[in-house]
């Protein structure tokens, strides 16, 4: 059995061109290079199923999501996506975790999902090495720049996107405090992952 074919090339084109066309300059070669890591993972069927115009969006909605982390706690958001007229299948909930990389994210986070009875559409994951503002600056937290290897100042943070069926806004507040609780054991379990592996 072969590896899992990763990254519709043509989808990625089309999205860089895009950029290419609303963005200039520094900030458009930071958003391939966002996009490129964003999708880096995603399986061809999966990207198969978006129109150019989702995953635009959703690359940009990552992006201005990872712009600003204030502190080390896992970082959530429910975005909702209205259907067009006559596409009420697109309708939906994306929601965005920012945190720490640590192993089992995806799954773990997939079971408390699971346990919350969610219907998971897609789940797109990439691992971002990022330069933060010190927090001893007045922006702290905010990005200050990307690298596609681990380098000296940048750390490893998991971008976690979970496409559900829609999801109301009193299940929002449950499904969160759900994700978060799930996280909490997840990080007290790998703890000693390192130290083991070494």
């Amino acid at each position: 059995m072969g590896t899992q074919p990763v990254v519709n090339k043509v989808s990625l084109a089309s999205l860089n061109r895009r950029i290419a066309k609303n963005f200039s300059g520094a900030k458009a070669k930071r958003l391939k290079l966002f996009a490129r890591q964003y999708y880096g993972s995603s399986a061809v069927f999966e990207l198969s199923k978006l129109s150019d115009q989702q995953i635009y969006e959703s690359a940009m909605n990552g992006w201005k999501f990872i712009q600003q982390r204030k502190s080390s706690l896992p970082k959530i958001q429910f975005v909702h996506k209205k259907p067009s007229l006559d596409k009420q299948r697109n309708a939906g909930t994306n929601i965005y975790i920012l945190l720490n990389d640590m192993p089992f994210l995806v799954d773990s986070i997939r079971h408390a999902l699971n346990r919350s009875e969610i219907i998971i559409k897609s789940v797109n994951n990439a691992v971002l090495q990022i330069e933060r503002l010190s927090r001893t600056s007045k922006n702290a937290g905010q990005l200050r720049n990307l690298a596609l290897n681990k380098s000296e100042g940048y750390r490893a943070e998991a971008l976690i996107c979970i496409n559900c069926a829609h999801i109301t806004e009193s299940q929002c507040k449950l499904i969160e405090k759900e994700i978060r609780n799930t996280l909490k054991h997840v990080a007290a379990a790998v703890k000693d992952f390192k130290p083991m592996c070494n």
